[in-house]
């Protein structure tokens, strides 16, 4: 809040998105991870984010929301890593797209 023009900002704002999501705060994490898409979109979190927004949409029973989130994940960032698309392949088998 005091600086959101740092140049970590995008990454700060994604782990504020994990810390919300790992205790339970849905809807705060998924403001946290749109903040962080937002900041630094092309930013090496940002695949991530998006994953995590999905995981976020799917806890709050949005599931089409999730799926949306994960079928534009390859078009918005193709060289995300091996990784973030398999975290993505579970999430879309956990959330049932």
């Amino acid at each position: 809040d005091i600086n959101p023009a740092a140049p970590d900002s995008g990454e700060i704002s994604y782990w504020l998105g994990e810390s919300y999501f790992v205790r339970g705060g849905y809807a705060d994490a998924a403001d946290a991870y749109i903040s962080s898409m937002r900041l630094d979109p092309q930013g090496v979190m940002a695949p991530k984010a998006m994953v995590g927004l999905a995981a976020t949409m799917r806890e709050l029973g949005k599931k089409t929301e999730a799926c949306s989130a994960l079928g534009s994940l390859t078009s918005q960032y193709p060289n995300a890593s091996a990784e973030v698309r398999e975290k993505a392949r579970l999430e879309s088998a956990r959330t049932g797209c």
